[in-house]
């Protein structure tokens, strides 16, 4: 897992961000793993185990986690996911909120280094509200509008080559 960590922390103490696939069985501690992940570089180092590192950003502080966790019902609904994304980077969220607005809301407004930690790619690719338009706008908007800041790792159980392949 150590090694795992350093590879994933790596790609997110440059610009622009990389993203990430984390392919595993069903109940092989994918989500666990990504609430490490947002979590153990602000922890407090005396309730981390002994030898536990935490030090793994040099400024952890200018970094934002944002965690999808798409068996969550709620995620699936485009509009409540993308008011959720809006809240969670800090900016207002429209009622009713289209993908159009959540790209003119969004584009050029992430100015610090934030990943976007999606659990669960399978119910997401399943859900059918999240069209190949929402999947095409995030990463236009990783592309091209966030200046290098937005980064995405997804958990699936099985590759994405397969789980893609019919979508």
């Amino acid at each position: 897992r150590t090694l795992l960590l350093k590879r994933l922390f790596a790609a997110w103490v440059t610009f622009p961000l990389e993203h990430a696939a984390i392919i595993g069985l069903q109940r092989s501690g994918k989500t666990s793993l990504l609430h490490y992940i947002k979590n153990i570089t602000r922890a407090d180092p005396r309730q981390l185990r002994s030898g536990q590192r935490h030090d793994w950003l040099n400024e952890p502080e200018n970094h934002r986690w944002i965690l999808v966790d798409f068996q969550d019902s709620r995620m699936c609904n485009l509009e409540r996911l993308l008011q959720y994304l809006l809240t969670q980077l800090d900016l207002s969220a429209p009622d009713p909120c289209s993908l159009e607005q959540f790209m003119d809301i969004v584009s050029y407004q992430i100015q610090q280094p934030t990943i976007i930690l999606m659990d669960e790619l399978g119910a997401a690719l399943a859900a059918p509200e999240l069209n190949d338009a929402f999947w095409d706008n995030l990463r236009s908007l990783a592309n091209n509008y966030a200046n290098g800041n937005l980064g995405y790792v997804v958990t699936a159980h099985t590759s994405l080559f397969d789980l893609t392949h019919t979508t």
